[in-house]
């Protein structure tokens, strides 16, 4: 961007006698030529639609007449003795304080902070009738700059005193925002003597150039000089967030703002410095920025306490209704709150019915107000809720509504809540099958969402399998199976059943429907859309052995087992302490698994059992933490991980066991050289190769299952995250990990190369097992308590099973 500096040369008050008066100056740029068609006002600030204005001539002349526009500027004589409100207020940084006078008099303004230390005198002199001003620019009586905080400034004349207050906001005192005009700082009282004069705001714009703006001009001064920046870029877009009033984008609302309103108001074509927002300057919220919006800003200035003002002036627009954050019905949603903080949210009504607001959450102590699209309060809410929080309830029409969120008394810690936004009951579903590209008589699952999507109590209802010859699923089509749904407990309920594609090539439609029940806001979208399914002779289906998952709860401490769908979920096992890895000998129809006290050392165990839960085995106790287990059927031994004792620099080193299935007498195949945390472990019995995966530090390893030449340990992955599971596909010759801290699962060839991410935004996946001839891979995650399936490419996510506690390990059997 390249400025143009441009001087008002010789600005004068020139008052013949007999003459009108004249406001005369000259605009030059720095080349020397003259601003030819630069507009001039000079508005009145105390009635913002009076102003006088003229264009530059072609030597960059102006003359503003000043007769008409002063006579409605002199004030009547004053019969009280009064101290206004300072303004701009807050400010930075320099404000202007009016005060009038009844009748000549001495006249004493001082400037004190809230210790009632005098800071600054700005006037100690005689005046005359009348109204005066003085300003100060944040400085002590020696001219050093003070902080921000509130100050009192008290005038004292014939024996009167009256004291007012006000706001210097953050920021180095003394130094003048961008757009305004420089000078030097000046003693109070050298200040308030120049100041002493009727203040105006005067504007200079032109095409391409950024608007110049003197929120403080006084009519009298010889010669003002202004740097004026050409925008050489396209017009602004509107930006993101900023302060409600703040238009030309210095951090501050005050008279600056005020002239730019009117400016746009004028001619929309102006530019603003700083990246401003014409938008912020939209502080009634009609969706129009004029006059209106200019005056509230100045109304504001004065008392920024005013009741009557719009909410939000002098706010981050995220915290007033134009900033308010889009939530549905039904949705929670996280916050937190400091000091005096409020949060806005909106939320759209299809209909009548009682719209609900209330958080949750410990000590919050929140208050909250429901308003509507203008932002009339229609309810408020205190200590209404459970704890320290509130609720709030009223009656609507389909519409726009926002929710408050503040805090009920001042704190200085931040608070934490949790929104939640409740509108009448009303569901939706949503339906999806585990693949929709099927072989004569091959299985398939169809599941349905159902989610109340107002959030209102519900009672059970039925949930209604359908499959259909067109598109649209509707209670008329052929019903296959049904089941009960229980909204109850959850907002959101996922439902499945196991179906056998038909023996005859075509395309088929799959779908739910949920019965209505009483008080439901809408029961036009309780069917789903229609899934396509396509069934072909060109697919072969080969039917896999591995029929049910299995998985241990770290926190329950049990094992499960249920479909590899997620339907009928069996209880195998209980009263274990800290269940983690576990694996399966499909043969031998029996299980193995690690265990652990996580509170006391030693206390690992190896255990075994028939894959139905029976007969229980201890194989090996006095274990310090053992995770990953795997098995070499064709050696018949079993492989576990586990860690010694921290070094002087808190540091573990990873142990790898090895033991007989049969007698169960075992030994360390080796100590990793490799300081770090057991993850998963996997075996290539036919390549005669062990892979695991380092949790602390974030690789993965491949060394030989004998443990002959351990020492050459390789590194095939490196630089990740915390690293949980490990599978591999050897005839695929690709490895599968998961990623607990990254939320990712990654797929790579077994030497570490061409490292692919293939499902990510997880919340902490642990284990992972691969169907390699169902083409699907299967994976706990402990933070969501869910188990989640896929195919091997990462397409096709599932969710199988929720709400299933703490899992860790994972395998699949029969």
């Amino acid at each position: 961007m390249k400025s143009l500096i441009g001087s008002f040369i010789g600005l004068v008050l020139g008052v013949g006698v007999g003459a009108e008066p004249l406001l005369e100056g000259r605009v030059r740029l720095s080349s020397g030529q003259p601003a030819a068609g630069v507009q001039v006002r000079l508005f009145d600030l105390t009635d913002l639609r009076r102003f006088v204005g003229t264009t530059t001539d072609e030597i960059g002349h102006f003359a503003l007449p000043l007769r008409a526009f002063s006579t409605v500027r002199v004030p009547a004589r004053p019969t009280d003795f009064a101290l206004g409100q300072n303004y701009p207020n807050p400010f930075n940084p320099s404000t202007i304080i009016p005060y009038q006078l009844p009748a000549v008099g001495h006249v004493r303004l001082e400037v004190f902070n809230l210790l009632g230390q005098r800071l600054a005198t700005l006037v100690d002199a005689e005046r005359s009738e009348g109204a005066h001003t003085a300003l100060w620019d944040a400085t002590d009586a020696v001219g050093r700059a003070v902080g921000a905080g509130v100050y009192i400034y008290r005038l004292s004349s014939g024996g009167q005193t009256v004291s007012r207050r006000m706001v210097l906001v953050d920021g180095q005192a003394g130094i003048p925002a961008a757009g305004a005009v420089s000078g030097p700082v000046r003693s109070a009282v050298e200040s308030a003597e120049a100041a002493d004069e009727l203040v105006y705001g005067l504007t200079v714009a032109g095409m391409g150039l950024i608007p110049y703006v003197n929120p403080a001009f006084q009519v009298g001064i010889d010669e003002v000089d202004i740097v004026v920046e050409e925008h050489g870029g396209a017009r602004m877009k509107l930006a993101a967030g900023g302060v409600l009033g703040d238009v030309n984008g210095d951090g501050l609302v005050d008279v600056a703002d005020v002239l730019f309103v009117l400016l746009y108001s004028m001619n929309p074509a102006i530019m603003f410095p700083n990246n401003g927002d014409i938008s912020r300057g939209d502080v009634n919220g009609d969706g129009l920025i004029n006059v209106a919006d200019a005056e509230l800003l100045l109304r504001y200035l004065s008392d920024p306490f005013d009741p009557a003002l719009p909410p939000g002036i002098g706010l981050e627009t995220d915290d007033t209704l134009a900033g308010a954050t889009e939530v549905s019905l039904g949705s929670s949603t996280a916050g937190s709150l400091s000091e005096e903080d409020v949060d806005y949210f909106r939320v759209e009504m299809s209909g009548s019915g009682t719209l609900t607001a209330y958080t949750t959450g410990d000590y919050t102590n929140t208050e909250g107000a429901i308003l509507d699209s203008s932002g009339t309060v229609l309810a408020l809410g205190s200590d209404s809720g459970d704890g320290y929080n509130f609720r709030v309830s009223v009656p609507v029409s389909s519409g726009t509504y926002y929710i408050k969120v503040g805090t009920a008394y001042s704190s200085e810690r931040t608070i934490d809540y949790t929104l939640y936004v409740v509108g009448p009951l009303d569901f939706a579903v949503a339906a999806s099958v585990s693949d929709s590209t099927l072989a004569f008589g091959q299985p398939f699952t169809l599941r349905a969402t159902v989610h109340n999507q107002g959030g209102g109590e519900s009672e059970p209802t039925v949930l209604f399998y359908y499959t259909s010859t067109d598109t649209t699923i509707t209670s008329d089509d052929t019903q296959i199976s049904a089941d009960v749904a229980s909204l109850e407990d959850s907002d959101t309920i996922t439902k499945s059943i196991s179906l056998t594609a038909p023996e005859q090539a075509g395309t088929y439609y799959y779908g739910a429907c949920v019965q209505s029940v009483s008080g439901e806001h809408n029961a036009n979208n309780n069917c789903s859309e229609a899934v396509r399914v396509t069934v072909s002779s060109d697919f072969v289906y080969t039917p896999s052995a591995l029929s049910h998952i299995y998985w241990t709860d770290s926190i329950r401490g049990t094992i499960h087992r249920a479909n590899v769908d997620g339907s009928n979920i069996e209880t195998l096992i209980t009263g274990l302490r800290r269940p983690r890895g576990i694996a399966l000998d499909v043969a031998g129809g029996q299980m193995y698994w690690t265990d652990y006290d996580h509170y006391r050392d030693d206390t690992g165990t190896i255990h075994r059992a028939n894959v139905d839960g029976s007969n229980i085995e201890t194989l090996v106790i006095g274990l310090r933490s053992p995770e990953g287990i795997a098995l070499d059927m064709v050696g018949g031994k079993v492989y576990w991980m586990d860690w010694i004792d921290w070094d002087w620099q808190g540091r573990y080193r990873i142990m790898i066991h090895l033991a007989d299935m049969d007698d169960f007498s075992f030994g360390t195949l080796f100590s990793s050289i490799i300081w770090g945390s057991p993850g998963g472990i996997a075996l290539d019995v036919a390549g005669g190769k062990m892979y695991w995966t380092n949790r602390s530090r974030g690789t993965i390893h491949r060394t030989n299952m004998d443990g002959f030449n351990s020492e050459n340990i390789e590194v095939l992955v490196s630089a990740w995250g915390n690293l949980g599971g490990i599978a591999l596909d050897v005839a695929g010759g690709k490895m599968y990990w998961t990623d607990r801290s990254r939320g990712t699962i990654h797929r790579a060839n077994v030497d570490g190369s061409n490292i692919e991410t293939l499902v990510n935004e997880l919340g902490s996946p642990r284990g992972i097992a691969l169907d390699v001839v169902g083409g699907k891979m299967y994976w706990t995650d402990s933070i969501r308590d869910t188990i989640y399936r896929a195919n091997v490419d990462g397409s096709n996510i599932e969710n199988i099973v929720s709400e299933s506690g703490h899992p860790a390990g994972i395998a699949l059997g029969p």
